[in-house]
């Protein structure tokens, strides 16, 4: 999916395309035809590095929060791929349903038929998007490396962001970790970061502007 000021291209502040709006949002103009139409437009760059960011979900999707480290990325010639907010909110919702936080006994069809159906849209754009997709490409792949390691862990979505490293990190440069200073979820994240296959960079912000933070940024970059 696309970031906010990313391109169909990958560049940053770029216009949106014309064929998603708020208005085309907000009226049900918009299909999941139409998004996969958008995806098929869009193209990897080859000389351009990856960069997929993952973590504590307020910081992956606000740039503020972490001192415009996004724009400052792509300015640099990376491209930064950011966890998908639907992979997140299925993950958090299939665990309610049917995994280590489920809240019921009963089984629900109709919810189990909405998860597979969101499933198969996320594949389907995944397969779509090519070498430029953020998604993990199959849930039930995501879970499996989840339970691999934290079977029983059901603290900020913590399963779902270590799946996403074991899986993203096959096919990405390095992942950048970004975290509130002292997230409990974060703290417990790292201690199985040498599973991941990239190289990880944890960063963690408090609001305030730090040296040392753009120093472990730099040093990171240098050695991918």
């Amino acid at each position: 999916m696309l970031q906010a000021g990313e391109s169909m291209t990958g560049t940053a502040n770029a216009a949106p395309p014309a064929s998603i709006t708020l208005g085309s949002i907000s009226s049900k103009a918009l299909t999941f035809e139409s998004l996969l139409e958008l995806a098929s437009k869009l193209t990897a760059e080859s000389d351009r590095q990856t960069l997929f960011v993952n973590g504590e979900w307020p910081l992956v999707y606000d740039n503020d929060m972490v001192d415009g480290l996004y724009d400052k990325l792509e300015a640099d010639g990376y491209h930064v791929k950011r966890m998908p907010a639907s992979e997140y909110l299925w993950f958090l919702w299939d665990d309610r349903e049917n995994g280590v936080a489920k809240a019921h006994d009963s089984d629900d069809a109709v919810t189990a038929g909405k998860l597979l159906q969101y499933a198969d849209w996320m594949k389907q754009l995944h397969d779509v998007l090519g070498d430029t997709s953020a998604f993990c490409g199959d849930m039930e792949q995501l879970k499996a490396a989840a339970n691999a390691k934290l079977s029983s862990f059901t603290s900020g979505n913590g399963r779902f962001r270590y799946g996403e490293k074991v899986l993203l990190g096959e096919r990405v440069a390095g992942i950048i970790n970004v975290s509130s200073m002292y997230e409990n979820t974060d703290m417990i994240l790292k201690d199985f970061d040498s599973s991941i296959a990239s190289p990880v960079l944890n960063l963690s912000f408090d609001g305030v502007q730090s040296q040392e933070t753009e120093q472990k940024l730099q040093s990171f970059l240098y050695y991918l």
